[in-house]
């Protein structure tokens, strides 16, 4: 404000210059000031759109993150208890070993889901 003060100041010290000129200079400087106010304005409605951006992104990497060790903790049990009955036990019946191999496949099949949310970024 201190500029448009002393531009005020200057324009009425001036004595060779007429009200209707002074008003028309304060006019002008006062539009150019709108302009520059506007161009900021719309700058930051920008930035402040990009970081509601980053911040849902960040909410959304925190969701992955729980989400991928809630599915590990269990998947690692299912897939250990799978393993230990295929190798422990030998004389188990055929359809049972093919109920073991079916639950190998999919807990590896949500594994590897798992594998590709953590490379999500």
């Amino acid at each position: 404000m201190e500029g448009a003060e002393k531009s005020i100041d200057n324009a009425s010290s001036s004595q060779a210059e007429q009200p209707g000129d002074l008003v028309a200079e304060l006019r002008a400087k006062l539009k150019e000031k709108d302009k520059e106010l506007e161009i900021k304005n719309r700058d930051l409605q920008v930035l402040q759109a990009r970081l509601q951006e980053a911040e849902r992104l960040a909410a959304i990497g925190r969701v992955v993150v729980a989400v991928r060790h809630e599915i590990n903790n269990p998947l690692s049990v299912i897939i250990g208890q799978a393993q230990f009955l295929r190798e422990r036990v030998k004389d188990l019946p055929e359809s049972v070993q093919r109920r073991i191999t079916v639950i190998e496949e999919m807990s590896n099949r949500i594994n590897e889901s798992v594998k590709r949310l953590r490379d999500f970024k």
